[in-house]
């Protein structure tokens, strides 16, 4: 062993925060645009976040770059402070850390630094008679996010998801906030679960969970799509795919960066949940909080028809505001027999904050 060791981080680690160095730039280009363009005000607030998230990234490329912990014979050194060994207070390993103590708590993530250099300090450290106190990890989190725990969590969630979505094609839950809901809160649940598992290296509880996951994942988000296809005609949503297409991208190279699990079937299903939540928040929060302007119109119904299926019918009536072609529209059952063709509906247009317009029309 040489006199001397550096703790370094992993040349993955290493190769993020080179290149983030320029994608942060044009983060932060991308946020100063959003907010001064005269867009609508959902993709303001996008662009603040987008450069709050720049100003997260480039704080942790900070501390990254200015760690420099390194050990030798006589002393060890940190951020260019040297201590004698016997001013280590306390030497703790748990399952994802090494955690030494003196006047001060240095917390070493073991899945973000090379193995080799972690084990020549430990090599050091133990000529200087200091081992690892051995320390279980007994966070509330780790609690909740054991296997046992999840396993039955993530039957109840799929075995929910099924009936949601069950009655998202029977049209029984038609109301888009308890849609939101449903198809919000398990997937940022498990998501959570997913990225606490995987940043400390807990691949075989998400290989197990892999099926459940996938259910959990995708499934309550396809009922909320359908939940809006049926009750919602969604147009003009160009610019929404093309802000999802980007947060989709940038997650895909982290997420390649952080680990090659992208590679495996049981594991890319968490890509794909990505891109679909992303488009389903997008939508879901232009048609749910208030709308930028509502334009209401009268129409003429020249036809009406429904899409018979498996699992539910689909319910359309083409109408023609007066100067417009003749537009199909997406309507619940209620709507679709209270009206016949000929008749004269009124029909609601939102424009959300995301510029999506929805129509939807009105039972008088």
């Amino acid at each position: 062993m040489e006199e001397k060791c550096t703790i370094q981080y992993k040349k993955y680690l290493q190769n993020f925060i080179h290149i983030f160095q320029y994608i942060n730039i044009i983060f932060i280009i991308l946020g100063i645009i959003a907010i001064l363009a005269p867009l609508e005000w959902g993709f303001k607030i996008a662009g603040v976040l987008l450069v709050v998230l720049a100003g997260c990234i480039s704080y942790l490329m900070y501390k990254t770059k200015s760690f420099e912990l390194s050990f030798d014979q006589e002393s060890w050194s940190y951020r260019n402070h040297s201590y004698r060994y016997d001013e280590i207070k306390n030497f703790i390993q748990t399952d994802r850390h090494f955690e030494i103590t003196t006047d001060k708590k240095i917390v070493l993530d073991i899945m973000n630094f090379e193995v080799e250099s972690l084990s020549e300090m430990l090599e050091v450290l133990a000529n200087h008679n200091i081992t690892p106190e051995e320390k279980e990890n007994t966070s509330a989190l780790n609690k909740l996010f054991s296997y046992n725990n999840m396993r039955t969590i993530s039957l109840i969630f799929a075995a929910i998801d099924w009936i949601y979505l069950l009655f998202a094609f029977k049209k029984v839950s038609n109301m888009l906030f308890v849609a939101g809901v449903l198809s919000l809160i398990p997937p940022i649940f498990f998501a959570i679960f997913y990225i606490y598992r995987l940043l400390r290296g807990d691949l075989e509880i998400l290989d197990k969970l892999s099926t459940n996951l996938m259910m959990v994942f995708l499934l309550p988000i396809i009922a909320g799509f359908i939940v809006m296809y049926t009750n919602f005609s969604i147009s003009n949503f160009t610019l929404a795919l093309v802000v999802t297409g980007v947060i989709f991208i940038f997650f895909m190279i982290y997420y390649t960066m952080l680990r090659t699990l992208v590679a495996s079937p049981a594991h890319r299903v968490f890509i794909y949940y990505v891109l679909f939540f992303t488009a389903f928040v997008i939508f879901w929060s232009n048609s749910t909080l208030p709308p930028d302007h509502v334009i209401v119109s009268k129409a003429t119904i020249t036809n009406k028809r429904y899409m018979d299926a498996s699992m539910g019918k689909g319910y359309q009536l083409n109408a023609r505001i007066p100067g417009e072609k003749v537009k199909t529209y997406n309507v619940s059952q209620n709507i679709y027999n209270h009206y016949q063709k000929g008749d004269t509906i009124e029909i609601e247009t939102k424009v959300g904050i995301f510029g999506i317009s929805s129509s939807e029309i009105k039972k008088s």
